[in-house]
């Protein structure tokens, strides 16, 4: 892996250097400055697309878990406006996984959108939406969770960091 500031920052250069066997070694040049930052935890996104070409057996299980999630939800909504809401839409674009907006408790210190989704309210979405708690303390998204149920949304899930797999309550 080697940073070129020159390549959009949303998109990556694959060569292959040269063939041993049945190894082939890769270089793949991409942009890790956002505007002209240093950003130190990469590009998510076009690493989740170099990533997503060497899929294991557990990974294609959870883009298919994915995949018919959002086929059965007609609003999809990550709960959380932070870097972790930012990675999750970057993962779940990987998988071929829209989303419709971003819930926020309150718009006080919190953009208008993010990566051209919209952020607004919990309260101004259906309770039929499905919402994906994307927030990094576990204590502080078991606090949501409650505060959506008792306020009547019921398919929320949570979406474990390590695998991308979506986690029910009741897991």
């Amino acid at each position: 892996m080697r940073n070129d500031d020159g390549i959009n920052y949303n998109e990556y250069i694959e060569k292959r250097i040269f063939r041993e066997g049945k190894i082939d070694y890769i270089e793949y040049l991409l942009n890790d400055t956002q505007q002209g930052v240093k950003v130190l935890e990469g590009n998510a996104y076009v690493w989740a697309q170099i990533l997503s070409k060497y899929n294991t057996k557990e990974q294609l299980m959870i883009k298919k878990e994915w995949t018919r999630f959002r086929e059965e939800n007609k609003l999809v909504v990550i709960y959380g406006a932070g870097k972790r809401c930012i990675s999750t839409i970057n993962w779940l674009k990987t998988f071929g996984v829209s989303i419709d907006g971003i819930a926020v408790s309150s718009m006080k210190d919190n953009p208008e959108e993010i990566d051209r989704i919209p952020v607004k309210m919990y309260s101004l979405y259906p309770y039929d939406v499905a919402i994906i708690i994307s927030i990094a303390s576990k204590i502080e998204a078991k606090m949501v969770y409650k505060l959506l149920d008792s306020r009547g949304y019921k398919n929320i899930s949570y979406i474990n960091e390590q695998n991308m797999k979506r986690i029910t309550e009741e897991e």
